[in-house]
């Protein structure tokens, strides 16, 4: 049996509307059978000491774990997040998917 592959979600973070969806996409990807790495999840995310430098180590460290990118591309001007998390991907030549809703 082979290993799922792995997702890192890639989406806006900044507003309540923003963690549903994220949340209720990698429900829906957990239940296909992909593992899925959600930032609002990380404990980076959830430590409220963490600093933007443990938050960039740790998701760039999930990125470097997963086979694959899924970029929300939903806003009118790409979240400077996403948009890191979509080079970073590009640089180490992995697959990245926009999802436009």
């Amino acid at each position: 049996m082979s290993s799922p592959i792995k997702i890192y979600w890639a989406n806006a973070l900044f507003g309540q509307a923003d963690r549903n969806f994220n949340a209720e996409c990698a429900a829906t990807l957990r239940k296909a059978g992909y593992e899925l790495f959600l930032p609002q999840e990380s404990v980076a995310e959830t430590d409220i000491a963490a600093t933007s430098d443990i938050i960039f180590e740790a998701d760039s460290a999930a990125i470097y774990a997963a086979d694959m990118i899924v970029a929300c591309i939903d806003q009118e001007t790409i979240d400077c997040g996403v948009a890191c998390e979509i080079g970073i991907g590009h640089t180490l030549g992995m697959p990245i998917i926009g999802l436009y809703t």
